[in-house]
């Protein structure tokens, strides 16, 4: 049986479609409250509203926006909120690039589904 993580909420930061869809597959048995967000101005409109999340999924190649730079204008709102790296970025240096911005953690695409899984679950039980 699933662990049930009711009361939890996790923002996905991601533009393309079947990328979230894989998440919320991933994590539908957990109960876990997803938001989506296909852009930087909706997610900090939301910050705006005072809804703050338990972790944040964020892609980086976002349209409009840079999301390292995303990272490090939710970093200075609310710097206990961890933030996902989820990117196609697997070049040399982007994991450390995603670290220094201020991401907790570097996941690439294609993803490991159990190790992506297991870091989710890592910081909601935080």
């Amino acid at each position: 049986m699933d662990e049930d993580y009711s009361g939890k909420q996790v923002f996905v930061v991601d533009d393309d479609l079947p990328s979230y869809q894989l998440i919320e597959e991933l994590l539908s048995g957990k109960r876990i409250s997803l938001m989506h967000f296909t852009n930087g101005t909706d997610l900090l409109a939301e910050f705006g509203r005072g809804n703050k999340p338990d972790l944040i999924i964020m892609d980086i190649q976002l349209p409009g926006a840079d999301g390292l730079q995303l990272t490090r204008k939710v970093k200075s709102m609310d710097k206990s909120i961890p933030i996902v790296a989820y990117t196609s970025y697997a070049m040399t240096g982007d994991r450390e690039r995603c670290l220094e911005s201020g991401c907790d953690e570097y996941v690439s695409k294609p993803i490991d589904l159990d190790r992506f899984v297991e870091i989710v679950i890592r910081y909601l039980k935080d």
